[in-house]
């Protein structure tokens, strides 16, 4: 009868191995999905938070750009453009 008892035993302890096994093998994969997306969420967010710094800059800029001395600014020094009535002067550097 000992020998009954001893195979349930092993049998029992056996199928439980083999649960718990499947378990970790199951979960393992799992942790490392996880782990990995957290990772990502982190970097997300700090790039949300980046972009939104930007987005900001860029609207204080956008509401400097409504000022006509701004306008006139960018108008003469990055277009050449004059007032009507004004001479342009090109300066013309010498390379030696």
């Amino acid at each position: 009868m000992k020998n009954k008892k001893g195979g349930q035993s092993f049998f029992s302890k056996f199928v439980i191995l083999v649960v718990c096994l499947l378990l970790v093998a199951n979960l393992v994969p799992r942790a490392k999905n996880f782990w990995e997306l957290s990772g990502r969420k982190n970097d997300l967010e700090q790039k949300k938070t980046e972009m939104l710094k930007q987005q900001e800059v860029l609207a204080q800029q956008l509401e400097s750009l409504d000022c006509p001395q701004t306008i006139e600014k960018i108008a003469r020094e990055e277009l050449g453009m004059v007032k009507k009535g004004e001479t342009f002067v090109l300066e013309v550097l010498n390379d030696e």
